[in-house]
């Protein structure tokens, strides 16, 4: 009965119930991590009822899969812009002046998402579980985001060097721990700065050091 009542919920009430178990999802799911969370939890949170979950994901595991699914959409469309200029340079041969400028470009809207953007608060919990505990759900945002995201970025350092070198993904991962670190030690940063939240004018200091620091891993690595 419970399945006929959801299937009979209008069109938008049927993408409102699957986005707030979604939401929900990453909530939980980042907090407690999977087995810890109830599929009861669950429905509470998000205000359904239980058989809402079977009936739009299959049961948890599918629902586990689709806050995957989720978070590389999201983080994808917040960078979409960016990356389709990025591709579009990349396939027309940009000069190193202009990879260089590229790169730059990207880590500032890395900063934009994944430090200042409320997305990267909440997606965090998830992805740091999914990074140190991998599962099928780390699959799907890696294939979907994390390696194209690293591709991209590896072509941009190439271009910026005149040529691929077997430490370009080294380096590409060297530029995203520097970047990463304004999030995942969030707490951290704010300490030890003295600062209690970030603001733009702060946003744009971190901007500024990334920026020197790109030049760096770029000009250190003139030596063979």
């Amino acid at each position: 009965m419970t399945n006929i009542a959801v299937m009979k919920s209008a069109p938008k009430d049927i993408a409102e119930t699957r986005l707030r178990l979604l939401e929900t999802g990453l909530d939980l799911f980042g907090r407690l991590g999977f087995e810890a969370t109830s599929t009861r939890a669950l429905a509470e949170q998000a205000g359904v009822n239980l058989g809402a979950i079977p009936y739009h994901f299959g049961g948890k595991e599918g629902l586990y899969l689709a806050v995957a699914d989720h978070i590389a959409t999201e983080i994808r469309t917040r960078f979409g812009a960016t990356v389709g200029e990025v591709m579009g340079a990349l396939e027309r041969g940009p000069t190193p002046a202009e990879a260089r400028t590229l790169l730059m470009r990207v880590a500032d809207r890395f900063v934009d998402v994944v430090v200042d953007d409320q997305g990267g608060e909440r997606w965090g919990p998830f992805m740091v579980r999914e990074q140190m505990s991998p599962t099928p759900a780390f699959d799907r945002i890696y294939s979907q985001f994390l390696e194209p995201m690293n591709m991209l970025l590896c072509g941009l350092v190439a271009a910026a060097r005149g040529a691929p070198r077997p430490d370009d993904t080294l380096r590409v991962f060297t530029l995203i721990g520097q970047m990463l670190v304004f999030r995942a030690a969030r707490a951290t940063v704010l300490r030890r700065l003295g600062w209690d939240r970030m603001t733009p004018a702060r946003l744009a200091e971190i901007k500024d050091v990334l920026h020197q620091n790109i030049a760096a891993i770029l000009d250190g690595s003139a030596a063979p």
